[in-house]
């Protein structure tokens, strides 16, 4: 505990400092403006902006993440003498104020800050900002912070092997002075363990429970919550740790390893020290870490529950992971035998569990559908695919089930049965669609008119046949090379995309399919097993169509604007006739474009004088 005497001097000191101020606030203007400028002492988290407007001269403004304090009326260019004015004594009388600010998630208030000074012109507009003149260090909140001991950090869960060293602390805020006491299983009084953090070296299975610490001031106590040690009864690693580790991608390495000899099974990893031997000698660590050791920890891998969080695949890579002896990571790498990834077929157990169900087919006639079913439970695994839910597919017994050159007849509902010595579970009733009309046997040309967020359809309809989605119109109109660019252009002529105009713009809009009242006409060719390989406008090019009136209108590709000395050019590539170029200063307000300019069949170019021509433009069809 501090004596008197010591308390009494800090007052003094604070006392002695906020005098001075007083004094230096005397002699500025009485109303606190300012006819230079503004210099403040600010105290600010990392997350905040400078402080505006600065406070009148003489005053403190607080925010949520600040404290500034306008010291003087100077010039805001001079950084020397505002480092002179705005002395250390300001700024340790503002720490008080600073160091009593809530902590929360969005304000990054931290126990400790930087004294910067910013200086401001007279209407209140930063102009430079730099560190106190006694330097850029942090400055702890220790000894200003006020009231009873509020905890900011508990102390968390510790596990270390037997022989390493355990470390729990806190992080306390409250007035000065703070006193701790750690106490062991909640009863026991550790002798000398008054500070906030608690180390125990060279930890024994006997230490192994719960350490909480009570914190108290002159104003009130707090207790952390019990953290838990868990000291791992197989010893330390002397020279460190060799481990064979499984884990997902998004596992980290896992810490600490456990003793020489055991294995430890988490959310999203397996690990096994196989050695006690030099972290940093990566080929003996190779050679240690056997295949044998890998084989021997699949079967804990995969026999993990598969999350939303965890990551967990049934497939994984076997790594070797090195630890110092206080079980830090040092070396990352494969397996002696290679990076490849290690299927867990044959390594899981339990009944039948589907990872992923057979999706719905769309073919054509003469092309090639497959359902797949993704499976983990204990081997053997056995299949038995149905057609139509009552129909045994004689030889269908693998987890995918393929049906070359579909035909009408085969349209319907699939299903698989899986099941092993343990139990047995049905998948989701797929569909397949086979549309009647013959499968391409070079390839699809096809002519597209989709919004701006659809993809390419898939698959593409029978030759001659139109599909309508969501979001686009299809038609397949030739059986034809999918890579032969110019014969696709010939054959998806614009008499064909004229004629699917009327059913593109009959689709309804809402608010997910980005529809609009304008399509360009595209191409795409697909191989002969329906997948893209090209896409690309129309031979007539790549401009947009109007779905106004039932008829084609053709927009403009784009308004160039020009800019010179004495004029402002703007032209646009367009049916002269068909568009009017209108002015507005709000966006709201529209006129037409008075200007004279030159008038083409395609083309329409305007040359406006550079005063007044600013503003809003746009192109209004008529």
């Amino acid at each position: 505990m501090k004596s008197s005497s010591a308390s009494l001097g800090g007052c003094v000191k604070r006392l002695i400092a906020l005098c001075w101020f007083c004094f230096a606030v005397m002699a500025l203007h009485a109303d606190g403006t300012v006819t230079n400028g503004y210099i403040s002492a600010v105290l600010r988290s990392e997350c905040a902006n400078a402080p505006t407007p600065p406070p009148p001269v003489g005053t403190t403004a607080v925010g949520t993440n600040y404290v500034i304090m306008t010291v003087a009326d100077a010039d805001p260019r001079n950084l020397e003498n505002a480092q002179q004015v705005a002395t250390d004594a300001i700024f340790l009388s503002l720490m008080a104020s600073y160091c009593d600010l809530p902590i929360t998630a969005s304000n990054c208030i931290a126990r400790r800050v930087q004294w910067s000074i910013t200086t401001y012109d007279v209407n209140g507009n930063p102009v430079i900002s730099g560190c106190a003149a006694s330097g850029c260090q942090y400055h702890s909140c220790a000894g200003f912070e006020s009231g009873p001991p509020i905890i900011l950090a508990q102390p968390s869960d510790q596990s270390v092997n037997s022989g390493q060293t355990a470390t729990f602390s806190v992080d306390i805020s409250g007035a000065a002075p703070l006193y701790y006491q750690w106490m062991f299983d909640q009863t026991n009084v550790l002798a000398g363990a008054t500070n906030s953090t608690l180390v125990l070296p060279n930890a024994r299975t006997n230490q192994t429970g719960t350490y909480q610490v009570v914190i108290y001031n002159s104003l009130g106590g707090t207790n952390s919550r019990a953290a838990t040690l868990t000291v791992n009864p197989g010893p330390a690693a002397t020279n460190g740790y060799i481990t064979a580790v499984l884990r997902t991608d998004c596992g980290d390495a896992p810490t600490p390893p456990p003793p020489v000899g055991i294995i430890k099974v988490g959310t999203n990893y397996v690990i096994m020290t196989v050695a006690d031997a030099d972290p940093w000698d990566w080929q003996n660590a190779q050679q240690l870490a056997t295949d044998g050791a890998f084989l021997s920890l699949m079967s804990f891998y995969c026999t993990l529950p598969i999350t939303a969080r965890s990551c967990i695949k049934r497939q994984v890579q076997w790594n070797v992971i090195t630890y110092d002896v206080n079980g830090n990571p040092i070396t990352s790498g494969c397996a002696a035998s290679g990076c490849q990834y290690h299927s867990c077929a044959g390594s899981e157990s339990g009944l039948p569990i589907i990872l992923a169900q057979p999706s719905d087919q769309w073919v054509n006639s003469g092309q090639t559908a497959t359902f797949s079913v993704d499976i983990s439970g204990a081997a053997p695994l056995y299949y038995q695919w149905m057609f139509d839910q009552t129909n045994v597919l004689a030889g269908a017994t693998n987890s995918a089930l393929v049906l070359p050159n579909a035909r009408t007849n085969q349209a319907g509902t699939y299903e698989v049965i899986i099941y092993n010595t343990l139990g047995s579970t049905n998948s989701r009733v797929a569909t397949l669609t086979v549309n009647p009309g013959p499968a391409a046997t070079n390839g699809y040309v096809t002519a597209v008119l989709r919004s701006g967020c659809a993809n390419a359809p898939t698959p593409p309809p029978p030759v001659g046949t139109i599909r309508m989605g969501t979001n686009y119109v299809i038609m397949s109109v030739a059986d034809a090379n999918p890579l032969n660019w110019q014969n696709a252009q010939q054959v998806a002529a614009d008499g064909v995309f004229s004629f699917l105009m009327p059913f593109y713009c009959a689709l309804p809009s809402t608010g997910s399919n980005c529809l609009m009242d304008q399509v360009q006409w595209n191409i795409i060719t697909y191989d002969a097993n329906g997948n893209p390989v090209t896409s690309g406008c129309a031979a007539s090019g790549c401009q947009f169509h109007l779905c106004a009136g039932g008829t084609t209108q053709i927009l403009p590709t784009a308004l160039m604007i020009s800019l010179a000395s004495a004029s402002v050019g703007l032209s646009w590539s367009t049916m002269a006739s068909d568009f009017v170029l209108e002015q507005s200063t709000n966006m709201v307000d529209w006129n037409p474009v008075t200007w004279p300019g030159a008038t083409s069949f395609d083309t329409i170019s305007v040359q406006m004088p550079p005063q007044g021509s600013g503003g809003f433009f746009r192109l209004r069809h008529k």
